[in-house]
């Protein structure tokens, strides 16, 4: 395989070059990758629907990358004077924000200060007229000193929890700002501007891009802070408990939300809202508090969205909301598998080059360690001739590989660390199976039995079909054990009596009882074995005998025409590593 990988001049994935962009290190999506320059353009919102691992959230960062950078203004709270449950969106030029905040915080400081003089004056002439009176009036003690120093302390305490500077001076809260500069980031060491910090959600990423996947509800569309201190003068300003969601932080930029299906239809319109009308107001969210009754006029939220899902998410979205992608947008369906060629082999040692560079606790990877993750890369595809993109997935055997290979103090993965991850990193489904001897596979199995090897990958698992078939007075009569009566395996063995009855009528098969028991892999796997079951009921009625090496892989329809299961590289190496082989003849 190795001189196929058009890695003849290069030793490891060292010599690789990493190419620079995103959108040129996402491998195997060519249509989603069209479609998402031509989006990113136009600004048009997008729905990506495939398996996990293939690439997803890679292309949400490359649209935000490709985008058109506009300028996006500095959102300031401030408090509404007529109606303080209302406070006041005022939008200001990118940049702007910070100094306006810096100067309401020195003239408040500087008010503040002049309040403190003016409350300790009072408290300090009280004191000073009481002490001297005492003093004159020859009846200084020492309990008239400390009596003094509690009156100044009680006044000063007093005087401390009112708050009387102007109302006009109040500090408004900046809950959007622009990407910060070095003044920028002096200023916020500051302890004032702590919780501004706090309150600009970006998870890691730039302001351009804004990841909300998994965020509730108050995250996603901001939120108003509960204050325990309503009353008596020490509550906190409604304006400054304001807090932005993903949608105010994405305003000019990109909002990225994996597993959409998950948002209720409730949010969903409250989505769809905000994309409509491009603004949407912050209301508190806590029921039962009184930030619930606070709302503040709408804020801009400009963005275009990039959804994510499997393709079942379709299923969950609101139609409404389904029509911002089919009218506003695109609707993609992401690859799970390219074809096995040199020039997609090469694309999977790009892959693992890109994840060293990535992950820097990584090493690289000789060649021949590429050659054997291409490997790993056609057994787990989901059809013959292809590679999968299920790149997380492989990305982790790339990990598990060159954890292996360091923990052997080498400088390169060589293909034994390859082939060590492969075996080790087991999915916890196969870690507590049914194992057979390879020994124990010579001879006939009796009869209505045959074994399944597992479609998960790297599996050493196994599973049994056993089929009994019982006289049961003329009535048709199918019994389930191990597994649910779902529809496929139901279907199935109805395709197997009808095959059966087509070719051998005087069985009289549509007259019996069939009893089919699934053990070990055979209760989980999904599809691909409907053959099984075939060969399991005619093996049942004493048709055919059964080597316990051999096995069958595939469906039936009811012409009789073998169909072939999803990831059969992995159920074919499967059955080879546990010394099973595939029947070559089947007469259907």
């Amino acid at each position: 395989m190795s001189e196929d990988l058009m890695l003849d001049k290069i030793n490891s994935t060292e010599n690789i070059p990493v190419p620079k962009g995103i959108i040129n290190q996402v491998i195997g999506q060519d249509k989603a990758i069209e479609i998402i320059k031509i989006a990113a353009k136009e600004r048009r919102n997008v729905l990506l629907l495939g398996n996990p691992g293939t690439g997803k959230s890679m292309l949400g960062k490359a649209y935000a990358e490709l985008m058109d950078k506009e300028p996006r203004p500095d959102i300031l709270i401030y408090p509404n004077h007529d109606d303080p449950n209302s406070p006041e969106v005022i939008e200001v030029e990118a940049g702007l924000g910070l100094p306006i905040v810096k100067e309401f915080k020195r003239i408040y400081a500087k008010e503040s200060y002049k309040q403190k003089i003016k409350q300790r004056v009072p408290s300090i002439l009280i004191a000073l007229i009481y002490l001297i009176y005492t003093i004159f009036a020859g009846r200084f003690e020492i309990t008239s000193f400390l009596f003094t120093v509690l009156v100044i302390i009680s006044l000063e305490m007093i005087f401390s929890t009112q708050k009387k500077v102007d109302k006009r001076l109040i500090v408004p809260n900046l809950i959007i700002k622009e990407e910060e500069n070095e003044e920028e980031e002096e200023i916020e060491e500051e302890e004032e501007l702590e919780e501004e910090k706090d309150n600009h959600l970006t998870n890691g990423f730039s302001s351009r891009f804004i990841d909300a996947t998994g965020v509730e509800v108050g995250r996603l569309l901001g939120d108003v802070k509960h204050d325990p201190y309503e009353t008596g003068g020490l509550g906190t300003p409604p304006h400054e408990r304001v807090m932005p969601g993903a949608i105010h932080l994405a305003n000019k930029g990109v909002l990225f939300i994996d597993e959409i299906g998950g948002l209720s239809y409730e949010e969903q319109i409250s989505l769809l809202t905000a994309m409509q009308e491009r603004r949407f107001p912050i209301t508190g969210r806590s029921t039962g508090s009184s930030s619930s009754l606070i709302q503040t006029q709408p804020i801009p939220c400009d963005f275009a969205l990039v959804a994510a899902g499997n393709y079942e998410t379709i299923e969950f979205l609101h139609p409404a909301f389904r029509s911002r992608f089919l009218g506003y947008g695109y609707e993609v369906k992401m690859n799970d598998s390219m074809p096995d060629t040199p020039e997609n082999r090469q694309k999977i040692a790009q892959f693992i080059a890109q994840e060293v560079k990535k992950d820097k606790k990584l090493i690289h990877f000789k060649k021949e360690a590429v050659a054997e993750i291409i490997k790993i890369a056609q057994e787990l595809s989901p059809k013959k001739d292809t590679l999968t993109l299920s790149l997380r997935k492989l990305g982790g055997y790339v990990r598990a590989a060159s954890d292996i290979a360091k923990n052997s103090k080498k400088q390169f993965v060589e293909k034994s660390d390859v082939k060590k991850a492969f075996e080790i990193l087991q999915p916890i489904e196969a870690q507590d199976i049914i194992k057979i001897e390879k020994q124990a596979l010579e001879g006939y199995q009796k009869e209505g039995v045959i074994y399944i090897p597992s479609e998960k990958e790297a599996s050493n698992a196994i599973g049994i079909l056993k089929t009994v078939v019982l006289d049961n007075n003329q009535v048709n009569e199918i019994v389930i054990l191990g597994r649910e009566k779902d529809e496929y395996t139901l279907s199935q063995i109805k395709i197997a009596q009808t095959i059966i009855h087509k070719l051998y009528p005087e069985k009289g098969i549509f007259n019996k009882q069939i009893i089919v028991e699934f053990e070990g892999e055979a209760k989980r796997i999904k599809e691909g074995i409907g053959l099984a079951i075939y060969l399991s009921i005619i093996s049942a009625i004493g048709l055919i005998k059964i080597k316990k090496n051999e096995t069958a892989i595939g469906d039936l329809d009811i012409l009789g025409n073998i169909i072939t299961p999803s990831y059969p590289s992995v159920r074919t190496a499967n059955a080879k590593r546990i010394g099973l082989k595939e029947i070559e003849k089947i007469e259907i």
